[in-house]
């Protein structure tokens, strides 16, 4: 059962959510991304796997947009290790959720 905290918490990251899809929608990448920077702060900790899941699945494909739509080197490959990195993370929760399955 969800506390209201933890019921609190959820609704401010689908608030963050909700305004990085509208800048997914306008193909910006970088501001998607700090936004769901700002949702996995929010949700980090707080027993909301699932939640932590979707945004690393958007933080990883808003890197990999980001990194194709770069122009300079550097900034590609910041991009693609942040897809990665993202990839990574979701990888580990859905193992970790198996787990307690």
């Amino acid at each position: 059962m969800m506390t209201s905290s933890n019921q609190e918490i959820q609704n401010q990251a689908e608030e963050l959510l909700m305004h990085a899809e509208n800048e997914e929608k306008s193909n910006n990448w970088n501001e998607a991304i700090e936004l769901l920077r700002k949702a996995e702060e929010t949700v980090l900790n707080k027993d909301l796997k699932e939640m932590e899941g979707r945004i690393y699945y958007r933080l990883g494909r808003n890197y990999h947009l980001a990194g194709d739509s770069a122009k300079v080197w550097e900034t590609i490959l910041k991009k693609y290790q942040g897809a990665i990195e993202s990839s990574n993370r979701r990888t580990s929760l859905f193992y970790l959720n198996m787990a307690n399955i």
